[in-house]
């Protein structure tokens, strides 16, 4: 065991991958992932803390996962092989059949390794929200391990609500990231000429919001309010909403796109049939739908909220930059 990575491995009981034993097109891709990772942490820190230097690698698990960590006072992402083979196979699938007919032959294959790249891209900023935000360091101190994909926690203890809401800035952040970048850096290789009618840019924004909510679509769960605080985690439908409500802001802030949930709920419908032909069913949307009506907005205004208490503890923590403000939601209740 010589590398920092590997020792935290052998810590937590994981293997770390083994890149001899990968076939060398898949050796290839854990190097660039590797390099692009490295890349990303570098970019955000130029400006909020440079050199700010993070552990990063593969741990080899059939579990679609990812954490991050401080282990001997290094911060640490480690991310599973199957998040890559997962997302890899989705896409190919998905490109395989007949959706998103507006793509010619010769250029799908182009089209599925971007939507697949947009997914990996999610999983790791996800994991560097936490890092960034200060999330590792409030468990920590707590006695938690890993933020495994925290009340203000009077008693010294961190509750299922203060972990949603720190998944639910997680995801924001790693939505945000990955909206800059694809949609305005390196855009989606083929255009839609009816799509980008509305907008130059438009096919770019409507198949990131479609990768993104593919990648959750994969967990195939109902959505669940969680009036009692019972789960550790929003469900994926909830998930979804908050991604597409991040990506509008985001694009209607920084893209200059005007109706931009309209459009992005484009991709999400397009994500749902898609689902629905590589798993050979009827499209079923009922989960999103009902995420997306008052109960869904209740739960993220609840999330909002809860951030008030939270982003104090959070400031002295973060490791560079800014937070997400505060704001004032409403949430129905004085209805």
């Amino acid at each position: 065991m010589d590398s920092l990575f590997e020792r935290m491995c052998a810590a937590r009981g994981l293997k770390p991958l083994n890149r001899e034993a990968l076939n060398s097109t898949d050796q290839v891709e854990v190097s660039n992932w590797l390099e692009f990772f490295n890349w990303l942490n570098e970019q955000h820190a130029r400006s909020r803390n440079p050199g700010l230097q993070i552990e990063i690698g593969f741990y080899d698990s059939h579990q679609f996962n990812a954490f991050a960590t401080i282990f001997k006072l290094t911060d640490v992402i480690a991310v599973s092989w199957e998040v890559v083979k997962s997302l890899r196979d989705l896409f190919h699938d998905v490109l395989d059949l007949p959706v998103l007919t507006w793509i010619d032959g010769p250029y799908r294959p182009a089209a599925a390794a971007w939507l697949y790249r947009c997914g990996v891209h999610f999983i790791f900023m996800h994991e560097l929200g936490h890092v960034w935000h200060g999330h590792t360091s409030l468990a920590e101190q707590h006695g938690i391990a890993f933020m495994d994909e925290l009340t203000a926690f009077p008693d010294g203890t961190i509750g299922n609500l203060d972990r949603q809401t720190l998944e639910f800035d997680a995801d924001a952040f790693a939505a945000t990231n990955v909206l800059n970048y694809a949609v305005l850096s390196r855009p989606f290789p083929v255009v839609n000429p009816s799509w980008e009618d509305f907008g130059n840019g438009m096919t770019s924004l409507i198949m990131t919001a479609f990768s993104l909510h593919l990648l959750f679509r994969l967990y195939d769960k109902a959505a669940d309010f969680d009036p009692h605080a019972r789960r550790r985690y929003p469900s994926p439908p909830l998930r979804q909403v908050i991604l597409a409500e991040t990506m509008t802001a985001q694009a209607e802030e920084k893209g200059g796109f005007l109706s931009a949930l309209e459009i992005i709920q484009w991709g999400i419908t397009l994500a749902e049939e898609a689902y629905a032909k590589r798993q050979r069913m009827p499209v079923d949307d009922t989960a999103i739908q009902e995420t997306m009506g008052p109960d869904g907005k209740k739960y993220i205004a609840k999330l909002i909220k809860h951030w008030h208490i939270i982003r104090p503890q959070l400031d002295p923590l973060k490791r560079g930059g800014l937070l997400a403000p505060t704001q004032e939601v409403d949430d129905g209740s004085s209805e």
